[in-house]
This record gives structure tokens, sequence and C-alpha cells, in this order.
């Protein structure tokens, strides 16, 4: 097993009423000259924003992608395209998960 080192860093891009948004990427260390190790740290590679709250001391937002291309992982003929995008928010106090979407019927019991 091959340790490979990575820095995750978090630039404060600005804050507005209250919230800091932050830019998050990470960045690999090592030199990677195999593309079979590079095609399993690409899901590692996440860069995006997180909104967070200052008062409240919480993420508010957060937005991650990933959208890269390994070349050779299997051989020359091998190609891989890794696309990912996470967004999470903070819900609403009120907000029932069990609801169903609006606009549904729901059948009370």
């Amino acid at each position: 097993m091959k340790r490979i080192q990575a820095v995750q860093q978090f630039k404060l891009e600005e804050v507005k009423t209250g919230v800091a948004v932050i830019r998050v990427s990470t960045d690999i260390l090592t030199p990677i000259s195999d593309p079979a190790i590079e095609s399993q740290l690409v899901q590692r590679e996440a860069a995006g924003r997180v909104w967070f709250d200052i008062d409240a001391g919480r993420v508010l937002r957060q937005e991650m992608e990933t959208d890269k291309r390994v070349i050779g992982f299997r051989g020359d003929a091998s190609s891989i395209h890794y696309v990912n995008r996470f967004t999470e928010r903070l819900a609403k106090r009120e907000q029932n998960f069990f609801s169903a979407p609006d606009g549904a019927a729901v059948e009370k019991k």
C-alpha cells in the first residue's frame, strides 16, 4: 500500500451579513505517475464552496464538484471520467422530512 499525501485548503472569500463564504480545494502532494492510483484518488479530490453562519456556528450550505478524466488506468485504451456534484443545505426547523412533496396528496390515518 502506497501512502499518498494530500492537503485540503480552505480560503475565506468573503463575509456578508454574518455568513462566511469559504473556498475548499484538495491538492495531492505526492507525485502520481500510475493512472490506476490516480483513478482511485479522483473520488477524494473535491473542490467547491461552503457557506458558514458565523453567529450560529454552523454550515448553511455547501457545494462540491469534481470533473476529472484519467486515461490509461487499465491499459493504454482505458479511460475513466469522474463527474460528481454534491450539494447540501441546512433544513428549516419546521420542515417535516416525512411529508409528501408539494402538491402531492397525503392520506392521514
